[in-house]
């Protein structure tokens, strides 16, 4: 996907298809030197170590949110860092 002009791009979604063919069709069936292999094959060798967590698990341990009042100078504050959002968001608590 080098070269690519993201302004052909409306929406995430789009670049997230596009990604998703480009991923399918030519990285992951295509032969890697540094695995000998192509990464299709080399993660289906390893399929029986995998072990896959419950998605309510994952959503548990790793989705961690913190609610955020918008200030008038159009920041919040997380974790002592100050970050910048779109100003319709004054005002507004933010999850």
């Amino acid at each position: 996907m080098n070269g690519i002009d993201w302004n052909d791009y409306s929406c995430l979604d789009e670049l997230n298809h596009d990604f998703t063919i480009y991923l399918n069709e030519k990285y992951n069936n295509i032969k890697h030197s540094s695995l000998n292999s192509t990464p299709r094959n080399r993660y289906l060798q390893d399929m029986d170590k995998i072990k896959f967590v419950p998605t309510e698990d994952l959503e548990n341990n790793f989705l961690h949110r913190v609610s955020r009042k918008v200030n008038n100078d159009v920041t919040i504050q997380l974790n002592t860092k100050q970050f910048e959002v779109p100003a319709k968001y004054i005002g507004q608590l933010l999850l």
